[in-house]
């Protein structure tokens, strides 16, 4: 029995990020023993609760290592998944959208990698919304170690379909909302993605492979 186990657990851990479910599952409960202990307390109520900042905790795990023996780039993004569900979660944005027929997903990201985390460097995510669109949210996510340096920042646009971002906000709040003027850097960057979608459209239409319609 013990001999299948280790099997097991060896096809597990060789074919499946177990340390990410571990993680999510850890987000999850905790999330569930906070709604426990304040109930409906920690959820948006008013304008300025949309810019509260949520917090999620981690450390680097020797899976996290790359051949440089620190964090491999591709698991910031991964950590900073859990600071957006986790915000979505504990300020109620998911189970109102839900209520809405709305979904949203993960649009674009712009992230600077200020410093490398080391092995068993602990670290913090701060997440927070910064503006909005009808159509998508902005966030702001910010890795700070656990020696209190800013490692990594990432602009993050989620995309909302089957409802608006004011519709969601006017349902949390019972009032209107307005975006916040976004940061220059927003604005570069969202006119950034909107030269690149007319760029890949131009693409596909002029594509020998692309179909014309009547």
């Amino acid at each position: 029995m013990a001999y299948f186990l280790l099997l097991i657990s060896a096809i597990l851990f060789a074919f499946v990020d177990v340390w990410y479910f571990l993680r999510f599952l850890w987000l999850v409960l905790s999330l569930l023993v906070g709604r426990t202990l304040w109930g409906d307390a920690r959820k948006i109520r008013s304008k300025e609760d949309i810019f509260r900042e949520f917090c999620c905790y981690g450390i680097v795990l020797p899976s996290d290592l790359d051949y440089a023996l620190h964090m491999n780039n591709s698991k910031y993004l991964r950590e900073m998944d859990f600071g957006r569900v986790g915000l979505g979660a504990h300020f109620g944005l998911r189970e109102v959208s839900r209520q809405l027929g709305a979904s949203m997903a993960l649009n674009a990201v712009s992230v600077r990698y200020r410093r490398s985390l080391q092995l068993f460097q602990r670290f913090t995510i701060r997440t927070k919304i910064i503006c909005w669109q009808e159509d998508a949210l902005y966030f702001e996510q910010r890795m700070v170690g656990s020696d209190g340096f800013l490692y990594t920042i990432m602009l993050a646009k989620i995309a909302v379909r089957g409802s608006t971002v004011s519709a969601l906000l006017r349902t949390m709040t019972g009032v209107d909302c307005v975006s916040p003027e976004p940061p220059l850097e927003v604005q570069s960057w969202s006119e950034s993605i909107k030269r690149s979608s007319q760029a890949l459209e131009r693409e596909r239409v002029n594509s020998p492979n692309c179909r014309k319609r009547d």
